[in-house]
């Protein structure tokens, strides 16, 4: 098993980055972005194995976005100066306490979802899984 950090990780610069975060319990979930524009973007990223749709609901012109995970999610927050464009990489493993089986059945219905303070909001549109194979394991990229 891969290491991770089990709290943030932080990182700056223009290259793509895999952010190698876990959490003690749920093992290594990484999530990852392209590479953004600037060497003055920063990202932080945190995976967190608890409720989404306990931080609020979803925002009444979020479609394609109909509910969030109740057991997992990953926070990716754009820190630095600008408005980088990237795409986001999450994972997944059905070996995770939070099996994908259990919650989804057809990963061409996955989006990714952005916490805005107070509620969901879609954030791209409907992404690809690619898994080895669908539903073992694998990532889903998003396009944002």
């Amino acid at each position: 098993m891969p290491s991770y950090v089990n709290g943030p990780v932080r990182k700056e610069g223009n290259d793509a980055f895999t952010f190698p975060v876990g959490k003690t319990g749920a093992g290594y979930r990484f999530c990852g972005i392209s590479a953004p524009g600037s060497t003055g973007d920063i990202f932080t990223a945190e995976f967190f194995r608890a409720s989404a749709s306990a931080l609020g609901s979803i925002s009444a012109g979020a479609a394609p976005l109909h509910h969030v995970s109740n057991c997992e999610y990953w926070d990716i927050d754009e820190d630095g100066p600008g408005s980088p464009t990237v795409d986001v990489i999450l994972s997944w493993s059905n070996l995770s306490n939070c099996s994908i089986l259990a919650y989804v059945n057809n990963a061409a219905t996955l989006c990714i979802a952005h916490f805005n303070g107070t509620q969901w909001d879609s954030y791209g549109g409907l992404g690809s899984a690619v898994g080895a194979p669908w539903p073992t394991a694998g990532t889903y990229l998003d396009w944002c």
